[in-house]
């Protein structure tokens, strides 16, 4: 038996998910490091989106020459967005008790699944594990180290109050992905914050230290494919506020207390408020402001977003 195998039978089965759209060059890369991995994958499920630049017979290929010995498969459906495409990999992984997804353009560290893997089969309640994550930002080759370990002291507030693109760095038990309701398919982005709170509802979140997860960011310039998902919508800071105060009312007062929910729904409508007011909004960031000043009153910063956002709604009256 080789190492990688004997490894495998000495942790829970991962299986992987891997959504994509228009990222033809960028995947191969997401895949290879699936490939290296220490601990060999139960099963690949790779989901194209409906891509219309190769992306699909880039995998094709891809699994024709790498993919047996990992089960790797690849599944074509109509563009329906990430969340139905991670949903639609879930569906066709089989019965491994753990799940990661990885986006087609983050790669793993090799020891990764096996990290995850046995940290989660120590500690049989825990729901999810997360390794940390570098972000690399490919417009000024800038790259930021994020220690995930405040994560698994308080996951739904360290989300709600920053982001919850830790997906590519987790791993999850499938009975928790499924228990949660699975990603919400009529959140367009944010869908990922929404699963993994309800996810964190349920069992404790663990932190496994070691080489963290790469993440790129703003690639599209540079690489001619999409980019991160939230860049396809100009208006991504209102869905979000929107996103975040529906989840605020969902999780209540006992998940989320009242200074800090008035705090960080006050954050989100005023960063959704610049962000109308840059792309000339007027109207909608007068709104968003308004939310923020009703959501913490005191708040000087929202009341100055308000009366500028009043003036130059006037102003193209």
């Amino acid at each position: 038996m080789s190492s990688a195998h004997a490894l495998q039978a000495s942790v829970l089965a991962v299986a992987v998910v891997v959504p994509v759209w228009n990222r033809a060059r960028l995947v191969v890369s997401c895949l290879e490091s699936i490939r290296a991995q220490t601990c060999v994958p139960k099963a690949v499920v790779v989901v194209d989106d409906g891509s219309t630049d190769g992306t699909a017979e880039s995998v094709d290929a891809w699994i024709r020459e790498h993919g047996h010995a990992l089960g790797a498969t690849l599944l074509r459906r109509p563009h329906a967005g990430a969340a139905a495409a991670r949903n639609a990999g879930l569906d066709a992984i089989g019965d491994a008790p753990l799940v990661a997804f990885l986006d087609s353009d983050d790669c793993w560290p090799p020891d990764f699944l096996q990290r995850a893997a046995t940290a989660l089969g120590q500690q049989p309640a825990a729901v999810a594990v997360s390794a940390d994550r570098l972000r690399q930002d490919l417009r000024d080759q800038r790259s930021t180290l994020d220690c995930l370990v405040p994560l698994a002291r308080d996951p739904i507030q360290w989300m709600f109050s920053r982001d919850a693109g830790v997906g590519s760095s987790s791993v999850f038990r499938v009975s928790a992905v499924r228990a949660a309701g699975r990603y919400p398919e009529q959140v367009a982005t944010g869908h990922d914050c929404v699963l993994f709170c309800r996810i964190a509802l349920l069992g404790p979140w663990l932190h496994c230290p070691g080489e963290p997860v790469t993440f790129l960011q703003h690639h599209a310039p540079t690489s001619g494919q999409a980019g991160h998902l939230a860049e396809q919508y100009p208006d991504h800071e209102l869905m979000w506020a929107r996103m975040y105060a529906g989840l605020a009312d969902e999780l209540g007062a006992a998940h989320l207390p009242a200074a800090f929910r008035r705090l960080t729904l006050e954050k989100w409508w005023r960063r959704a408020g610049a962000t109308m007011s840059r792309i000339g909004r007027p109207r909608d960031a007068r709104a968003c402001y308004a939310r923020a000043v009703r959501s913490r009153p005191w708040s000087r910063k929202a009341w100055r977003g308000l009366f500028r956002a009043f003036l130059s709604a006037r102003s193209t009256s």
